[in-house]
């Protein structure tokens, strides 16, 4: 009965402190930060940049209020991990790798390089293999304009 009421009293104050400290979820869709920028530039692979500033909800309006730059540095590698004994592939590793930079004028702010990548097997069928490839390129996409996001939020 002791045991009960110490559980009930002590998840009270725990609630009681949680919702009064301030705490907010820094990665949460329902609040998104504002990201003012005056520029943005891409570098390397246009179409993997364009889907990070797609998740992120950056667009390519220049807005000449802020003094922020954006540059987005991207790279998309397929290598192979192993063969086989006649040499043919038997699995492949996808490697994304980002470095975000953020500028004010000339000088830089912040600085960062994000990476994924995904190990997967060969297919037989080269149609099956080319949709999984876009598939796993959308998925690291994604992992990555989430690491940025987080980034944002708690950097800036």
């Amino acid at each position: 009965m002791i045991k009960k009421k110490i559980f009930l009293f002590v998840t009270i104050i725990s609630l009681f402190f949680l919702t009064n400290c301030g705490y907010k979820a820094i990665y949460s869709d329902n609040e998104k930060k504002d990201i003012n920028i005056k520029e943005v530039k891409l570098l390397g692979d246009k179409e993997v940049n364009q889907n990070i500033l797609s998740i992120l909800g950056i667009n390519n309006e220049i807005k000449d209020e802020n003094k922020l730059t954006l540059i987005l540095e991207s790279s998309l590698k397929n290598n192979v991990t192993s063969k086989n004994n006649a040499g043919n592939p038997l699995t492949y590793q996808m490697i994304l790798n980002t470095r975000l930079i953020i500028q004010n004028e000339k000088v830089i702010i912040k600085e960062q390089s994000f990476s994924s990548n995904f190990t997967y097997s060969n297919k037989d069928n080269k149609f099956d293999l080319q949709e999984l490839r876009e598939e796993i390129e959308k998925n690291l996409t994604k992992i990555v304009a989430d690491k940025i996001l987080i980034f944002i939020k708690v950097r800036l």
